[in-house]
């Protein structure tokens, strides 16, 4: 399934490049560049509009290519038509916030037509972050045209305006990478449905992180693209606000989720304590820019540029943090962000540094956004697989250690610890008899032979009643040369008394050295079927060591054994016995 997964994105790529490279609604029209001046020299909005006496004076003008973007605040641009050309309908220009827009076409005659426009008179351009109005009808050929923006607050809208000859349209190619950027949105959500698979199974909160980063990724593209004015309308300043809160919001879930997806350990105390700050400065940032505030005007997309670089800076220092100090999956993010990264350092080095007219660089923004779902999408994949192989080797170990404090090391039987917890769930499953079995004069072999003999006539002892592959005996050593032997079905009595008697038959062919025999006495205890009583093990313990005693007592090499009934509530002794 992750292969398959892996090859529809690696497909997605060709969509984004194709929809990176495709998608130019005004391609087709020629464009026209301003000049710009400082101020409003049109006033179109009272009774008698007019144009300012200034806007004729051409030294007031700069009609050079722009090394920095315009403050905000209040500018005129002119566009000069030669004659000749084909006469502009529509002033197309990059999305923005404005207050009040001023339009002035003057035409081959001298005679001015004007019209004011707000935000809400804009439209959306589809394919690409753009705005675009009809200029003033004229009834001769335009041979100028003023517009006059008060309180701007974003750069590009000034100096990315142009002029076209008809309303920005979608030829066959636009669709075709329209369709393209649809397909990478489809694909950069499959992997929600297998994060909710797996945050089920695991719980690890970087799934639930990546769900989130998968869907801010789609609506920043969509955004991007105004996919959703091909479905509804959609005002200019609806689709900037959604524009600045979707990147917003996709570099704080960014942070988030590479909080809690990289390893723990591999991110410095401190940086991990400042991500989730970064993450809320980001989205406050964010609002504050969505509102434009009057105070921050003046300062354009500077005051965004600078407030966005803190949290990538905490973003790129965390990766580095964590690539230091040898994650393994920061590889695969560094992967994934580093086409977004670069195409995020042009954005905001071009809106702060003089270095040429901004770029929006969204043929590497959108490569960037299919190579970070590539990435992170093999990065989860690949934790998700470390993530098991911990488990399953916790479990293994868990297992180990249970298997080690429930098993003798020396003969592999269980312990009296293992015995004692689960004691009554074996009586329930029928185990009702009770052997106590001991070594007879075994201290005489470790005296005379030394613990390497007397350990392998232990070892022979647990294999003499181990039981084999009986699921109706169960051997325990509780310590020493003392061993206990829990049956259930029928014949247990003499059941027991031949592992009894395996005993120094065993020790004898399989401890070399041991000239002497070594035989075993036993104390047995049979309680009635279908037993009520609440005997604990310690219960039953001391009264097979009692039989033991008596055995051993009466010569050893034997078993002594009574059978116990139930008689007014409590057991009774009813049979008692001894076999030599």
């Amino acid at each position: 399934m992750t292969r398959v997964w892996v090859n529809d994105l690696f497909l997605a790529l060709i969509f984004a490049l194709v929809a990176a490279l495709g998608i130019s609604p005004a391609a087709a029209a020629e464009t026209r560049a301003p000049c710009i001046v400082s101020g409003v020299l049109v006033d179109a909005s009272g009774e008698t509009p007019k144009v300012n006496a200034a806007a004729n004076a051409e030294q007031n003008w700069n009609c050079k290519p722009l090394t920095n973007e315009p403050a905000g605040g209040d500018w005129t641009l002119r566009f000069d038509v030669a004659e000749g050309e084909t006469a502009p309908t529509v002033l197309y220009t990059r999305l923005g916030h404005f207050d009040q827009l001023d339009l002035a076409v003057q035409d081959a005659n001298g005679r001015w037509t004007y019209e004011t426009k707000t935000m809400a008179d804009m439209e959306s351009a589809i394919g690409s972050p753009h705005i675009y109005t009809d200029l003033p009808s004229s009834t001769a050929p335009p041979r100028r045209v003023l517009a006059a923006f008060t309180g701007n607050g974003h750069g590009p809208t000034l100096t990315r305006a142009e002029l076209l000859d008809e309303a920005p349209g979608l030829s066959d190619s636009d669709v075709a990478a329209l369709l393209a950027l649809a397909a990478l949105i489809g694909v950069l959500l499959i992997p929600i449905a297998l994060d909710g698979a797996f945050l089920l199974v695991l719980r690890q909160s970087f799934l639930a992180w990546h769900i989130g980063l998968s869907v801010v990724f789609a609506v920043m593209i969509a955004t991007r693209a105004n996919l959703f004015g091909l479905l509804m309308p959609m005002s200019a300043e609806v689709l900037r606000v959604s524009l600045i809160m979707s990147m917003g919001l996709g570099v704080a879930v960014a942070l988030m989720f590479t909080r809690s997806f990289i390893e723990p350990g591999k991110i410095s105390a401190k940086l991990h304590r400042i991500i989730p700050y970064a993450a809320v400065w980001t989205v406050a940032v964010s609002i504050i820019h969505a509102a434009s505030f009057e105070v921050l005007r003046p300062l354009g997309g500077n005051f965004h540029s600078f407030s966005m670089a803190v949290p990538i800076i905490v973003l790129v220092m965390a990766l580095v943090d964590a690539w230091r100090r040898g994650s393994r999956s920061v590889k695969f993010q560094l992967f994934g962000w580093a086409p977004m990264f670069l195409a995020t350092f042009i954005q905001i080095v071009t809106h702060v540094f003089p270095l040429g007219v901004q770029q929006d660089a969204l043929p590497i923004f959108y490569i960037g956004i299919l190579s970070e779902g590539i990435g992170t999408a093999l990065g989860v994949a690949d934790r998700f697989l470390q993530i098991r192989r911990e488990r399953d080797r916790a479990l293994r170990d868990a297992r180990e250690l249970t298997h080690l404090s429930e098993h003798d090391p020396l003969t592999g039987l269980l312990n009296r610890r293992a015995v004692e917890t689960r004691f009554d769930d074996l009586r329930e499953q029928g185990f009702d008899t009770f052997a106590l079995l001991d070594l007879d004069r075994f201290k005489q072999v470790n005296d005379k032979y030394g613990h390497q003999i007397g350990d392998a006539a232990l070892t022979a002892c647990a294999d003499a009643i181990r039981g084999g592959e009986s699921r109706d005996s169960i051997a325990v050593r509780l310590g020493g040369e003392e061993f206990v032997i829990l049956l259930r079905g029928k014949n247990t009595r003499q059941r027991a008394e031949a592992f009894r008697e395996a005993v120094p038959v065993r020790i004898m062919h399989e401890v070399e050295g041991l000239d002497m025999p070594v035989t075993a006495s036993m104390g047995l205890i049979e309680l009635p079927r279908h037993d009520t009583t609440m005997m604990t093990f310690h219960d039953m313990y001391a009264r097979a060591d009692m039989l033991l005693y008596e055995a051993k007592a009466a010569g050893r090499n034997r078993m002594n054994y009574e059978r116990l009934t139930l008689f007014a509530g409590s057991p009774n002794r009813r049979t008692r016995k001894s076999a030599a």
